[in-house]
This record gives C-alpha cells, sequence and structure tokens, in this order.
C-alpha cells in the first residue's frame, strides 16, 4: 500500500477525486501506526479487522493493497458489503 496506492491517494490529484477515512491493518495499533507515518488525514479511523470496517458506515469506496496470499480474507467482507 504504501508504494502501490497511497502515494496517490495522498497526492493533489488522488485528495481531488477521493478522501481516506479509514486505514485497516493486521491490528488497530498497526493501523494507528501506520496512519502516524504515512500522514493521512488526523480524522482517519484505525481498524484491526476487514470485517469491523465494513460495518463503517462513512465507508464507501475500499481499495485493497495486501499480499496474494491475504487478499481472499481481507477483501472478501468488502465484496460481501457491496463496498
Amino acid at each position: 500500500a504504501s508504494i502501490a496506492h497511497l502515494p496517490y491517494l495522498l497526492s493533489p490529484r488522488g485528495k481531488a477525486h477521493y478522501r481516506i477515512v479509514t486505514l485497516c491493518n493486521s491490528s488497530v495499533e498497526s493501523a494507528r501506526l501506520a496512519i502516524e507515518t504515512f500522514q493521512p488525514p488526523p480524522e482517519t479511523r484505525a481498524y484491526g479487522s476487514p470485517n469491523d470496517l465494513v460495518q463503517d458506515t462513512g465507508v464507501d469506496f475500499i481499495v485493497c493493497s495486501t499480499s496474494v496470499n491475504k487478499y481472499n480474507e481481507t477483501i472478501k467482507p468488502s465484496i460481501v458489503a457491496s463496498k
């Protein structure tokens, strides 16, 4: 994510089209650390589970950037939730 999607999403061009509202990682603490490191908007919420992420009514669209062996378990809740 840090080299695939975030540079664009945090760029002026990306910000013109998208707004990062959450960041999900392997744990809430890891997500918080990523928020501190990559500095998306300060109100970005941290999640440690894809299932918790899809319950957030403020999320309309999800970008998934994970290793291939974890992709299905990571993205499936988003697909089921039509996000």
